[in-house]
């Protein structure tokens, strides 16, 4: 009786380094592994039929990737992660300048100040205008833009949205009732706790109380 059926091989390719994710993305060792269907009779391969697949293994740790994984560069994917979010933050920040109308100078320096900082780009007075011209076209809102653009960043990163738009709108004084609505309606829709606010808001004020000490010492000493 002839016996004959099919069947998957796997095929030892080139290899090389790769940067693996379940190394920490540092550098190690890979085999390009292919897998192909063969004919086989008396469960031997004989013919070599189509390609089902291929893949990537790190000799370090045995995980398996697709072969893209092969020209991921995780320096440039955090690099446009960070271009990305503080994209983001500067959004926010424009909704909030905006949201009783036209934004005050401070408001406007405070944004351009938060901005350069978190990209290291400096934000012109024309990429205010433009920006300011698009959030008003989008009729956007403060809490539903964080609810869909960032609602899954770190605690780290929540933190660096809301003291960035805290920043913005305290600029050019106390916050009014409706940018304390805005701002709550933002934790909110981050996910942060009233805890965690609160905490923010004391560090905020520790911070300017030194600040104003620091500028008293000063002033006394000149």
């Amino acid at each position: 009786m002839i016996i004959f059926g099919t069947r998957g091989v796997t095929f030892g390719g080139h290899a090389g380094e790769f940067n693996c994710p379940r190394c920490g993305w540092s550098r190690q060792p890979y085999q390009h592994k292919t897998v192909r269907r063969f004919f086989t009779l008396y469960f031997i391969p004989v013919i070599p039929l189509d390609k089902l697949g291929e893949y990537v293994r790190c000799m370090t740790c045995g995980g398996t990737y697709e072969t893209s994984i092969l020209t991921f560069d995780p320096q440039a994917e955090n690099d446009r992660l960070r271009s990305e979010f503080a994209q983001h933050v500067r959004c926010l920040m424009v909704l909030m300048a905006i949201i009783e109308g036209d934004p005050s100078r401070a408001k406007i320096e405070a944004l351009r100040r938060i901005s350069q900082s978190l990209s290291g780009a400096e934000m012109t007075p024309a990429d205010v205008e433009r920006e300011i011209a698009l959030a008003r076209k989008g009729d956007l809102d403060v809490s539903g833009y964080a609810r869909e653009r960032l609602s899954n960043v770190t605690d780290i990163g929540k933190e660096t949205v809301v003291r960035a738009v805290l920043s913005v709108a305290q600029a050019d004084g106390e916050l009014s009732a409706r940018e304390e609505t805005e701002i709550a309606d933002l934790v909110r829709a981050l996910g942060m706790t009233t805890a965690h606010y609160r905490g923010i808001l004391a560090e905020i004020e520790e911070e300017r109380e030194s600040l104003a000490h620091e500028q008293d010492e000063w002033e006394e000493s000149d």
